[in-house]
């Protein structure tokens, strides 16, 4: 996720299409270090990127669904801000409602993505997403070091 005509990478997400059984599974996401929390330089990063995998999963014929698993201390907040369920203790996914009201909150209408697969705009932030399919089996700490070399 990126601020369009800048070079710095504002998130990160990686995710996989599970087309037998219509979900979308987010591998991992990641706000940049400055975007995390309430005192973040840009609020709202996760949520956008969620938004983004949830408008993929539409696009790739699985209603918006969205699974993922949730760290312990976010579960609420992952429910009030990504209207996600839980499904267990952690896992969580996003239904066809809560993936329109993403998709609505953070996209206007025509602007979902290009057809490259590489820019996705905002509503009133402009932000864009990289093709994330290089980040998939990443860790946390090897998506830091990618903000950190991204961001010199």
């Amino acid at each position: 996720l990126m601020i369009v005509g800048e070079e710095k990478v504002q998130g990160m997400i990686a995710f996989k299409h599970i087309r037998n059984q219509y979900y979308t599974h987010v591998n991992i996401v990641e706000a940049a270090p400055w975007n995390i929390g309430k005192n973040g330089q840009y609020i709202g990063v996760g949520a956008h990127l969620f938004a983004i995998a949830c408008k993929h999963s539409w696009d790739a014929g699985n209603e918006g669904y969205v699974q993922f698993t949730a760290k312990t201390n976010l579960i609420e907040h992952y429910k009030t801000t990504l209207h996600a369920n839980l499904i267990d203790q952690k896992n969580m996914y996003i239904d066809s409602y809560g993936a329109i009201e993403l998709i609505h909150k953070y996209f206007k209408e025509g602007d979902w993505y290009d057809s490259n697969w590489k820019k996705t705009y905002c509503k009133n932030k402009k932000l864009c997403i990289i093709d994330s399919r290089d980040f998939e089996n990443k860790t946390k700490e090897n998506l830091f070091l990618i903000f950190k070399e991204n961001n010199k």
